[in-house]
């Protein structure tokens, strides 16, 4: 395995892990999930997922999910 593929499976697995712990917080409560999209300076378009919810100590909690790389923004299929 090279560096990158390293990298990269290390993060899939710390979010897996982190989605994991989140759904265990959660407990079958209500959430509430924010999805954007923005570019960048290069012009790149970025989408980014956040997930807040309340913890069992009544807590607001907000966690990054994810940033991903979209390729296309148009609305034709």
């Amino acid at each position: 395995m090279t560096s990158p593929m390293i990298q990269r499976d290390i993060g899939i697995t710390y979010k897996i892990e982190t989605i994991k712990v989140i759904l265990e917080e959660l407990n079958g409560d209500y959430f509430f999930l924010l999805v954007d999209e923005s570019f960048d300076i290069s012009r790149k378009e970025q989408m980014v997922i956040i997930l807040w919810y309340i913890d069992r100590m009544k807590f607001v909690m907000e966690r990054l999910i994810d940033i991903v790389h979209v390729q296309d923004t148009s609305a034709y299929p």
